[in-house]
């Protein structure tokens, strides 16, 4: 299962990572954190109102990268999270409209890789981490962003998630179980199908078989001779 978390700065994103990586529930899973923050380091680029194309390039790639994993993987953002914040940088004129083209592309050809994007909207203050952005203004306008190009693009696996960070990791929780119930189910009710349709077909394959045998049988002793 292909899982992102989604959502503007502050949210609680990275507060439901740190709870998924302590839970036994997803010792499976690659939990992959602090990915865009691991550029910023590595590469020195600017991010949010200092971002370019040459960031913007960067994380969508890296996020590209990572619908590839396998086969369960929840990662801190995806390529959702990108174009979005590419596309604000595209109004205010930071990057130039084929970087733009190049992250709706990868979004639209690669949406239905996640099983599910969990998306947070803005619910608590916003805390100094020495990283993301205080400007509260600026997160409205993202998460307003968000819900745009949610609904512009039709995109079909958000599941929005509020409350508090223990009501949402819950509902995260939930969510995830009962998909993979209903998998199991339907799983073990295409191998029941399967060994209906395989005994069916040896029934009848059974029944046929005679009534060839048969006919053999008959042209052999002269029944169907004039």
């Amino acid at each position: 299962m292909k899982i992102a978390l989604s959502g503007a700065q502050g949210v609680g994103k990275t507060t439901i990572l740190n709870k998924m990586i302590e839970d036994p529930y997803f010792k499976n899973y690659e939990i992959r954190k602090e990915a865009m923050r691991n550029l910023v380091k590595e590469f020195n680029i600017g991010i949010n109102k200092l971002g370019n194309n040459e960031s913007q390039l960067l994380i969508a790639n890296a996020h590209y990268q990572n619908t590839f994993k396998g086969p369960q993987f929840i990662t801190d953002r995806g390529l959702l999270d990108c174009f979005v914040f590419t596309t604000r940088m595209f109004q205010d004129k930071q990057i130039d409209q084929w970087v733009y083209d190049y992250n709706l592309q990868l979004l639209k050809s690669k949406a239905d890789e996640y099983d599910f994007v969990f998306y947070f909207p803005p619910e608590f203050d916003l805390v100094d981490d020495n990283f993301r952005s205080l400007d509260k203004n600026y997160q409205t306008e993202l998460h307003e962003l968000f819900e745009t190009i949610i609904d512009k693009l039709k995109l079909k696996h958000i599941r929005y998630i509020t409350g508090t960070i223990e009501e949402r990791y819950n509902k995260i929780k939930t969510i995830i179980r009962n998909n993979k119930d209903k998998n199991l189910f339907l799983k073990n009710n295409f191998n029941y199908n399967n060994r209906n349709r395989n005994s069916l077909f040896r029934s009848n394959n059974k029944f046929f078989n005679n009534k060839i045998n048969n006919l053999f049988l008959k042209c052999k002793i002269g029944i169907y001779y004039n």
